[in-house]
């Protein structure tokens, strides 16, 4: 790499490429926190007679920490400076710890013409995830490398929980899902959860997010224990576990024909809770599980769902298992215990091995940019 190159970022310093940083004595400064004017203004500021010049930007927001530069770049009109014009000078690099393909998803489809702009920008995308065929067709001049899946980091998962665990069900299912207006193949696998009469036999919350969100996990963990997790949506919820044989998932990213691959909380935690699932989310998500080593229960239950393009018909062939498998799924569960140890392994053998391929993965990058 460059001994002259100068690399901004709007990231948080205890993000893994900022760690990676600073024990690879590689030297980079930080986008301010605050500002009043376009942060083109700022970056053109930053960059000034720099030559080797490369922009590392997020697509998360921190409340209170940082702005969000990208969508300022997007949004912001500046009397003095064109980011497309600075471009040419720049390395830009998109990236963030977390999101970054259910973000790129998010604003294609809320803000228009995003698209065509970050095609035009043509940058390097440093994902959480394998970028299917409709990300990869609509971002098409952007460069795609999978860098991991950062929710296999030791820090978001707890196998340890298991050993909580003591498992005495009186209903077949648990599904919890958030409601929000982006994700409305929720609603439509929730209505066919009521049309076919299923909820008594599960333990099913449809909510939006609110100060009663996590109340469950209040009830089941001390305070000092609670307010030390970032990140509450990752501790599950043991009284449930405890209570039910299978877990029926909702991925964040699940549309019709898209195989965008993005593992989230949502599967982990069944996973470190060994307790089997079904999950609703992009075709070949299954797949693309079985690939990084874990197990399904295509013996058990039906997992052609896996293969549909359409999210309708998932739907339809999930809410058929929950009816074939009413009343017989601890049989499931018994039957599964040689797959759920497997997995229970497995993540935390992924887990290990995540910094270390984050770090090669990284050396890789910096080599050749």
């Amino acid at each position: 790499m460059a001994k002259n190159r100068f690399i901004l970022t709007d990231l948080l310093i205890n993000d893994p490429l900022c760690r990676y940083f600073n024990f690879k004595n590689i030297e980079f400064d930080f986008l301010p926190s605050e500002y009043d004017v376009p942060v083109v203004d700022i970056i053109a500021d930053r960059i000034k007679g720099k030559e080797d010049v490369v922009l590392i930007l997020g697509v998360n927001y921190a409340p209170g920490t940082r702005p969000f530069t990208l969508k300022q770049l997007y949004e912001q009109v500046s009397s003095y400076n064109d980011f497309k014009k600075l471009r040419s000078r720049i390395t830009l690099i998109i990236y963030d710890e977390y999101d970054v393909l259910l973000r790129l998803n998010t604003f294609r489809d809320t803000k228009s013409g995003f698209d065509s702009w970050l095609n035009d920008l043509k940058p390097l995308v440093l994902t959480d995830g394998k970028v299917g065929d409709v990300l990869r067709k609509d971002f098409k001049d952007c460069e795609f490398i999978n860098i991991g899946f950062p929710l296999l980091q030791m820090k978001t998962i707890n196998p340890e929980f298991i050993t909580l665990k003591k498992h005495n069900p009186n209903r077949d299912y648990m599904c919890l899902m958030v409601k929000k207006p982006n994700r409305d193949f929720r609603l439509r696998l929730h209505e066919q959860i009521v049309a076919r009469d299923l909820e008594k036999e599960m333990i099913i919350n449809f909510n939006e997010i609110s100060g009663k969100t996590f109340q469950d996990l209040k009830g089941q963990f001390q305070e000092r224990i609670i307010s030390n997790f970032s990140f509450l949506h990752s501790i599950p919820s043991i009284e449930y576990y405890n209570q039910t044989n299978l877990e029926l998932g909702t991925e964040a990213l699940c549309s019709d024909h898209d195989n965008t691959f993005d593992l989230s909380e949502k599967t982990t935690k069944p996973i470190m809770m060994k307790h089997p699932f079904m999950m609703l989310a992009n075709k070949d998500f299954l797949k693309n599980l079985r690939d990084l080593g874990f197990q399904t229960f295509h013996e058990h239950l039906d997992e052609s769902y896996d293969d549909e393009p359409m999210v309708d018909r998932r739907i339809e062939i999930i809410i058929k298992n929950l009816i074939d498998l009413k009343g017989r799924t601890h049989k499931l569960y018994e039957d599964s215990k040689e797959i759920r140890d497997h997995n229970h392994l497995n993540l935390q053998h992924q887990a290990g091995e995540w910094g270390t391929k984050f770090w090669q993965t990284m050396d890789t990058i910096w080599r050749n940019i």
